[in-house]
């Protein structure tokens, strides 16, 4: 059997797990392809969590960036394989310092990622990505139109109408 599983691995026969160096019967190498674990959707979404959690506290209390005053961590989400956590903040101001908040993020994304590393367990601890996140823009934009067009129709939000049995 082994004659026979070293003559397929001869004929350029490979399993996708699996390569072998092979010279007549003997087996000068065997290395099994190292894939990282792919993680369920439970276990992400904590991790995600535990960070947005670790990093909101780290920016309110231990940051003394002044770019990062002012700040909201608004989601993380990590890939499968624990390669990139992506960052998504907003800002009270808007996204007139998005430029100047990215810069302080990643100036200071080695301490941040290092303390992080110290706070959560994981064997390797993926690095950080921070994008803006416009969704706060984008529902006060939504808020300004429904209230123009409450106010172009004559609707008053205000006014609860009674039900007819009262």
């Amino acid at each position: 059997k082994i004659k026979d599983f070293l003559d397929t691995l001869q004929q350029g026969i490979h399993t996708s797990r699996a390569c072998c160096s092979v010279s007549g019967d003997e087996i000068r190498a065997f290395s099994v392809r190292w894939r990282p674990p792919m993680v369920s959707e439970l276990r992400l979404r904590r991790i995600s969590d535990r960070i947005r959690e670790e990093l909101s506290e780290m920016l309110i209390h231990e940051v003394k960036d002044p770019r990062l005053s002012g700040v909201f961590i608004n989601d993380v989400s990590v890939d499968r394989e624990l390669a990139y956590a992506n960052i998504y903040f907003s800002a009270v101001e808007g996204s007139e310092r998005a430029d100047e908040i990215l810069d302080g993020f990643y100036s200071a994304s080695g301490y941040l990622r290092s303390q992080l590393s110290n706070r959560i367990e994981l064997r390797t601890f993926p690095h950080l990505r921070f994008h803006w996140d416009p969704t706060l823009e984008h529902a006060e934009n939504i808020e300004r139109l429904i209230s123009s067009l409450h106010e172009e129709s004559g609707y008053d939000a205000d006014i609860d109408p009674k039900p007819e049995g009262e």
